[in-house]
């Protein structure tokens, strides 16, 4: 019951508020992990990471951090 991209990037952007669309299906590549390392290094902060249930958000971070601390 989500919004599609299109029209969170609409409101996003009317108010200020840069997006990236990274979608991601199943587990987290070490691709997807990648480039949500990059989107969070290029956006401002805070960054809103989410999906659907925020298991796929979850896991990337994790992943990130968890690749940044080895």
């Amino acid at each position: 019951n989500q919004p599609p991209f299109p029209e969170i990037k609409a409101a996003a952007e009317q108010n200020g508020i840069m997006v990236r669309y990274q979608p991601v299906s199943g587990m987290p590549s070490p691709e997807d992990v990648a480039a949500f390392r990059l989107a969070i290094e290029a956006l401002p902060t805070p960054v809103l990471a989410y999906c659907t249930s925020g298991t796929r958000s979850g896991l990337l971070f994790l992943a990130m951090q968890n690749h940044k601390n080895s």
